[in-house]
């Protein structure tokens, strides 16, 4: 092989060298170019991510802050209804205590009534009995009983009403045939008659009406004559017929 071959050929051997040296530079210049790019995206997708991660933090937090603000209005709301439904039923309970009480010192008021006007009433029959010098007998008759309270003037029970306080019977005024019908007759109501010839009359008072009795008196004069007429109230009526 001549020398000049071997130039040539050592020559053509240094520039492929170059050649592939230069490849090789531009391939690691592509190379880094890539991977620079790479570790670029891989910045700008990790700040997206944490960006999205930011604003989904932020959404979710503003959610919550919204549902929660919604939940506290909505119990005060709720706490607002309970207080007021207190409030009305201590004002209920109030007026039922203030009601209660007033029909307690009503019915006290009544009943203090009704008794004084008991006593008013007794002592009244008392100051006449003294005053015209009468006797007093006190009887308890059961219904359908019959008691003498005086010769000659007999009582009978034929029925009682102790709800209503009220009751019926007869007074029979034997000497003189005659008997006194007591109908639907009430307590503290009197019934009076008197002698055929005048004189102080007689006075039968109911004081009680229970289940089993009928409790009063009778205001007789202290020398009674032997016949009666009988003269009672508006409720009492006279039957001059014979015994029933």
């Amino acid at each position: 092989m001549h020398a000049g071959q071997m130039t040539n050929r050592k020559t053509k051997g240094t520039q492929e060298l170059h050649d592939l040296a230069d490849d090789w530079q531009v391939m690691a210049q592509r190379v880094t170019k890539v991977e620079s790019r790479a570790a670029a995206d891989i910045k700008e997708t990790r700040r997206y991510a944490e960006t999205l991660t930011q604003q989904l933090h932020q959404q979710m937090t503003a959610e919550m802050e919204s549902r929660t603000s919604s939940l506290d209005a909505r119990l005060r709301q709720v706490e607002s209804e309970q207080a007021d439904e207190r409030a009305q039923m201590a004002q209920v309970e109030a007026n039922l205590k203030q009601d209660i009480s007033a029909v307690h010192e009503e019915n006290d008021r009544d009943l203090s009534g009704v008794r004084q006007q008991e006593e008013t009433n007794a002592r009244g029959v008392s100051a006449i009995s003294q005053k015209l010098e009468r006797e007093r007998i006190d009887f308890e008759l059961a219904k359908g009983q019959t008691e003498e309270l005086v010769p000659g003037i007999s009582l009978r029970i034929r029925g009682m009403n102790p709800a209503y306080q009220r009751y019926h019977g007869a007074l029979w005024l034997l000497q003189d045939h005659r008997t006194v019908w007591l109908r639907d007759q009430s307590v503290h109501e009197p019934v009076r008659f008197f002698h055929k010839n005048g004189g102080e009359p007689y006075e039968l008072v109911v004081t009680d009406v229970t289940k089993n009795a009928v409790v009063g008196y009778l205001l007789a004069p202290v020398k009674p004559k032997a016949a009666a007429v009988a003269l009672v109230g508006q409720q009492t009526s006279i039957d001059a017929s014979a015994h029933e």
